[in-house]
């Protein structure tokens, strides 16, 4: 009998780290990119839409939300040690231009969140200076693209 669960719990174990997870739709592109996922995001203002821009060749990451009412949110995860390294230039980046962030420094659950109003040309400028200043985007470096509408 325990014979038998034990190999059924191992099937199952197998199973689940074998089979193939769902792919994420991640789109490649570059910085010149950003002005149409970021447009499309604000434009559809749906609150379970999310914009997520990685870093293509370390998997460093920021993510969007985008609320008519509220503004742009801009999320710095900060729970990995190569997101945390991040800390200092994403609080300098705010001081740095008179921006509201809320820091959460919890070790399971780290972030800096800023929202952020106004236009849909200021909101791309603002998320393109993000990526230059903070995590050293340039013109030539891959960015992968994951928008949910």
């Amino acid at each position: 009998m325990w014979l038998w669960i034990l190999v059924i719990i191992l099937i199952l174990l197998l199973l689940f780290f074998f089979l193939p997870k769902p792919n994420r739709n991640l789109t490649p592109g570059f910085l010149n990119d950003v002005d149409s996922f970021l447009a499309k995001l604000i434009e559809n203002n749906h609150d379970d839409s999310f914009l997520i821009i990685e870093i293509a060749e370390n998997k460093d990451f920021v993510q969007f939300k985008y609320s008519q009412n509220e503004g742009l949110l801009i999320d710095f995860p900060l729970v990995s040690e190569s997101q945390k390294k991040y800390k200092h230039r994403i609080l300098r980046f705010c001081e740095n231009n008179q921006m509201t962030y809320e820091y959460n420094d919890k070790e399971e659950d780290g972030a800096v969140d800023i929202i952020q109003l106004g236009d849909k040309d200021q909101l791309i400028e603002l998320v393109k200076s993000i990526l230059m200043d903070i995590f050293e985007v340039d013109d030539k470096k891959e960015l992968l693209f994951e928008l949910e509408l």
